[in-house]
């Protein structure tokens, strides 16, 4: 339901939907997916205060390295780098902004347009 909501436009619904899956993904490569649809979802609305928090749990299942998915690892830093420009800390931003590997930038175009 929630991708769905996302697909049209809904993304109060579609973050909603998300929330309440949460505790239904038993495993760290569903929990991941979770984290990537929470971090689309908020860039996609505008509420890019809590992608720092939901990287932070990506970070802890250990699955979020460079080696595993490109463009999951440049979503994640783009949403970092996006919250940090939203709280004023462009210093910090434009430091995050460099890390964003090249090879996420096919997904991140879709995400930002």
């Amino acid at each position: 339901m929630g991708g769905l909501n996302f697909e049209i436009g809904s993304y109060l619904a579609a973050s909603r939907h998300f929330a309440r899956t949460t505790e239904h993904c038993l495993t760290p490569s569903h929990q991941l997916t979770l984290f990537k649809h929470n971090v689309r979802t908020s860039i996609a609305s505008g509420t890019v205060s809590q992608i720092p928090s939901f990287v932070d749990k990506a970070e802890k299942i250990s699955l979020y390295n460079q080696k595993e998915d490109p463009n999951l690892v440049a979503l994640f830093k783009f949403g970092c780098a996006l919250a940090a420009l939203k709280c004023n800390r462009y210093y910090e931003a434009a430091r995050k902004f460099i890390d964003v590997p090249l090879e996420g930038l096919k997904e991140l175009n879709d995400i930002t347009s």
